[in-house]
């Protein structure tokens, strides 16, 4: 009598295989053992692996034992049973059954096969083609790019549906569609090889050909936010007896389509990640010295504005004539005497400021309140800048400690883009504040663009 293996893992899904099918067992695991059998399914050559588990360290015990039985034991049936109570193994430390699984070989076609039937006629190595056997999720057509959405256990064979470069659930394609096929009818996709007869009228004999957003293919390379997969190039142009030669199938671009305003960085794994594009536009680092004579006073880091303003490279500070101040509560600002000296914005996006800065006089400015303020306007380039009105477009307002040297640091993004050919300038000081004596203010202020 023919000795056979009996698999039970549930009451609904058990198998008998010959034992003379068997090819080889694996340790997988500490606790898991995977046996493998040769076998056919539908006249093609196939796999069968059962994954048994077994106790914790008696993996290659498992091996040698099941090798032992295969070559030299007298049972017809070996049987291992997870469905029973009690569960009945014919190998000692086996303790269950994971999985059961059927893996196809991939079908080879000669050029003696037509397209959408296995070959049997051999293959003919200057004209090959692998099929795969799927079942369609939807309607295709001769042609289609293919994605995978799932198993049908009962026709044992992947399920597929078309792929469309605009949704990376979509995506990758695996294979295109060797013939019609309606919903729920089983098929083939190529994955390698020519795929005949089909319409490429559209094309140029030599054209690349992509998975086009919303479906199909198309010879242009998507754009935008679409992912890039070519698939194959057009061997013969031509509507009824046109050929594709198919490949590169199974992966999009590892870097896809980059949106506008964004670029390329490298992160910490050495994996590029997209960010936004930051332009820098300006630094500005030094000291304000508030007097009591300007103790409502704000200073225009954009230019200069207050009574002095140094720059740490520079021995010499700014005195400019005194002027109007900023009202935090309403957002103006005044116009009297204002010196801008605006930074011209090269590219629409929204602005961004980076700072530290440090009050360093503990008896007045360690103790006040001030503020960090970008600020936008346009010259009309008759009146002049200080007559023109400024959109106030983010602010911080801060609460100084009470001891010398204490820093705060801020990064602060307007939430709204700034026009390209606008000007914009950066507030910092105290506004209506009572100062007993003059009193020093430090700062480092980056200013940047994410650019839109």
């Amino acid at each position: 009598m023919k000795r056979n293996f009996l698999f039970i893992k549930s009451t609904t899904e058990s198998t008998v295989i010959p034992v003379d099918s068997f090819s080889h067992a694996e340790y997988t695991s500490d606790t898991t053992v995977t046996m493998y059998f040769d076998a056919k399914r539908g006249g093609k050559d196939a796999t069968i692996a059962v994954v048994l588990t077994v106790s914790s360290g008696k993996a290659n015990d498992v091996i040698s034992s099941i090798t032992n039985q295969i070559t030299s034991g007298k049972a017809d049936i070996m049987r291992y049973d997870a469905a029973s109570t009690p569960n009945k193994y014919h190998t000692s430390n086996v303790t269950g059954i994971t999985s059961i699984t059927t893996t196809e070989a991939p079908t080879i076609t000669g050029a003696d096969g037509a397209d959408g039937v296995d070959g049997v006629d051999g293959v003919d190595a200057d004209n090959s083609k692998v099929l795969l056997d799927v079942r369609f999720d939807e309607a295709v057509s001769k042609g289609d790019p293919l994605y995978i959405t799932g198993y049908n256990n009962g026709e044992d064979r992947i399920k597929v549906a078309k792929s469309d470069a605009s949704d990376s659930a979509q995506m990758p394609s695996i294979g295109l569609a060797a013939a019609d096929g309606a919903i729920n009818t089983n098929g083939q996709a190529i994955t390698i090889g020519s795929l005949d007869d089909v319409d490429t009228s559209s094309f140029s004999v030599g054209d690349v050909l992509y998975v086009a957003n919303g479906g199909g293919l198309t010879a242009t390379k998507p754009t935008g936010t679409n992912l890039i997969q070519n698939v194959g190039k057009v061997g013969r142009s031509n509507q009824n007896n046109g050929e594709i030669v198919v490949m590169a199938i199974g992966r999009s671009n590892d870097l896809p389509n980059l949106a506008e305003g964004k670029i390329w960085v490298g992160d910490s794994d050495g994996v590029p990640e997209e960010i936004d594009r930051v332009l820098p536009l300006k630094n500005y680092a030094g000291r304000f010295q508030h007097m009591t004579t300007t103790d409502g006073n704000m200073i225009l880091a954009g230019g200069i504005y207050g009574t002095s303003y140094y720059f740490w490279n520079s021995s010499t500070g700014i005195t400019p004539s005194g002027g109007g101040t900023v009202d935090t509560t309403t957002g103006s600002i005044g116009k009297s005497n204002q010196h801008y000296a605006g930074i011209r914005v090269p590219v629409t996006g929204k602005i961004r400021l980076d700072a530290i800065t440090r009050p360093n006089d503990t008896g007045n400015s360690a103790s006040k309140d001030y503020y960090l303020q970008v600020w936008e306007f346009t010259a009309d380039g008759t009146t002049g800048f200080g007559s023109v009105t400024s959109t106030l477009r983010a602010s911080q307002a801060f609460t100084s400690g009470t001891s010398n040297g204490w820093s705060q640091t801020l990064t602060m993004t307007t939430t709204s883009d700034v026009t390209a050919g606008n000007y914009i300038y950066v507030t910092l000081g105290m506004d209506a504040q009572t100062l007993s004596a003059t009193a020093y203010q430090y700062f480092d202020i980056d200013l940047s663009i994410i650019a839109s």
